[in-house]
């Protein structure tokens, strides 16, 4: 494969040095800086020195180069910061995003010709940490059932994640290892690199982790972090599904183990996926982000 060339755009790699500045990047978890610094290896992710603005871009197969909205800058140049992209990669078009609507309607008013999309495959779900870990009510009644169902059925164990304790980084690298399938594809193949990063710097991107295991085999586990005093991000949840309701059960203990001290959860986007889709609407969201996308 050649290397990609980012033309006469000063570019640099991401280094995890780069997390106290880009953490800033808000709430979004597509911006998050455990997602850029895990997924920089797939999404071929550079920083840029772009009029003195470091600016975050990328290229993902065969995609067009994409630019991360600088949510951490108060106000920024955006006619000088995109032309200024566009001309040294030499590139007719980049993608920008994700946009809030206000941000999408400035760079529509700078590039006449931008198509803006609505990115719904982006947008990010929201939910009561409470609703998540009570699953009262009779909307949640299904939830019950299924984590009744795994705790019924499995002698199981909750392992929570900690630095302090080398046993559970290497019992969360085992589940990493145990539930991904090496045959499933190019896109779990990336995912897996991803989660890996995000194992191999647990500490320095200030994540949280929780493992169930049963009889000493993990069938479930995830990684998360919080991203604000109020909001939690969930990375990564894997379950075996040969184990009825792991799902179900991982979810709720991961939040009430590592996140029980917040008000909102954030389980990111469903990526257009209709199966995800289906599961994350499943569990009652109160807020879906909504995103955008400029080309231009």
């Amino acid at each position: 494969m050649s290397k990609l060339s980012f033309g006469k755009l000063s570019v640099r790699e991401i280094s995890i040095n780069d997390r106290d500045f880009f953490k800033r990047l808000g709430s979004i978890s597509f911006c998050n800086f455990s997602n850029i610094f895990a997924w920089r290896h797939a999404m071929n992710y550079r920083i840029a020195d772009v009029s003195g603005y470091p600016i975050i871009v990328g290229k993902y197969r065969n995609s067009l180069f994409s630019v991360i909205v600088p949510f951490y800058l108060e106000s920024y140049p955006i006619n000088e910061i995109y032309t200024e992209i566009k001309t040294k990669l030499g590139t007719e078009k980049i993608r920008v995003s994700p946009l809030v609507a206000d941000q999408a309607e400035e760079i529509k008013a700078h590039y006449t010709d931008a198509e803006i999309i609505l990115s719904r495959d982006l947008s990010d779900y929201f939910y009561n940490t409470s609703d998540l870990i009570n699953l009262s009510g009779k909307k949640f009644h299904q939830k019950r059932n299924h984590v009744n169902s795994f705790t019924s059925k499995y002698s199981h164990t909750y392992i929570p994640v900690s630095t302090d304790d080398p046993d559970s980084l290497k019992l969360l690298k085992n589940a990493c290892d145990t539930l991904y399938d090496p045959n499933s594809g190019e896109d779990f193949a990336d995912e897996y690199i991803a989660i890996n990063e995000l194992i191999g710097n647990f500490e320095a991107l200030g994540l949280s982790a929780g493992v169930i295991i049963s009889d000493g085999i993990p069938v479930a586990y995830s990684i998360g972090e919080h991203m604000s005093q109020d909001t939690a991000l969930i990375h990564i949840e894997k379950a075996n599904k040969n184990f009825s309701g792991s799902f179900a059960a991982i979810n709720k203990m991961f939040a009430a183990h590592e996140f029980s001290d917040t008000l909102f959860i954030n389980r990111e986007e469903d990526m257009g996926l209709e199966g995800l889709r289906k599961a994350k609407l499943s569990y009652h969201p109160v807020r879906i982000g909504e995103y955008y996308t400029a080309i231009i």
